[in-house]
């Protein structure tokens, strides 16, 4: 820790904005991807209904518990978690969960079974929401307050990048290749994270 931005600090601050870009990314582009896995998956089972392209019934109340009843648990947890596994430690599992459960949503086919593809995103949510709390409490034990405005300032910004990247993702690219993306920007938010993790367990 320093109370000027060395080399060392500035190259942590670049790391958790990546974690930080891609997390957002993922999570708030799962916001638009909820609602069109279910429309897609209305259009397969029933092509000719009129209501083929809307979300409707039972689906409404499985999003609102995807975006709402997931990422509380998962804070909850994370809050409690911070006692007794190590922050960097939290940042690589759920990074490592959220980039698998994307993966597996590419490979098993998004609308194709859709209790599978309920749970995974339910997963993926918590994650986003586990990882967003965990950085933070990170960003406070890793940073001085003198650096932690800087700090805060510059991850937050790469932040909002990632909610434009990952929501224009959503909107203009199949599921299918959303799966593969989010799953490949994943794969890059955990090898940062390991080299966290790494780099604290080598000292």
């Amino acid at each position: 820790n320093s109370s000027r931005p060395n080399t060392a600090v500035i190259f942590l601050i670049a790391q958790l904005s990546l974690v930080h870009f891609v997390n957002i990314a993922q999570g708030w582009g799962l916001i638009l991807f909820v609602p069109k896995v279910y429309n897609n998956y209305n259009v397969q089972v029933d092509s000719n209904s009129p209501n083929c392209s809307n979300v409707f019934g039972g689906q409404f109340i499985k999003m609102a518990l995807l975006s709402g009843l997931a990422p509380f648990v998962a804070k909850a947890v994370a809050y409690i978690a911070q006692f007794f596994v190590s922050l960097p430690t939290s940042l690589v599992f759920s990074s490592f969960v959220s980039s698998v459960s994307f993966l597996l949503l590419s490979v098993l086919g998004v609308q194709e079974v859709l209790i599978s593809s309920e749970v995974l995103m339910g997963i993926i949510k918590a994650a986003f929401a586990y990882l967003n709390l965990t950085l933070w409490f990170y960003m406070m034990e890793a940073f001085e307050p003198s650096i932690m405005t800087l700090a805060s300032v510059t991850v937050e910004g790469f932040s909002k990048l990632g909610a434009l990247i990952g929501c224009s993702l959503v909107a203009f690219l199949s599921v299918d290749i959303v799966s593969y993306t989010m799953c490949i920007l994943g794969a890059l938010q955990t090898s940062v994270a390991s080299f966290l993790w790494f780099s604290i367990w080598k000292n």
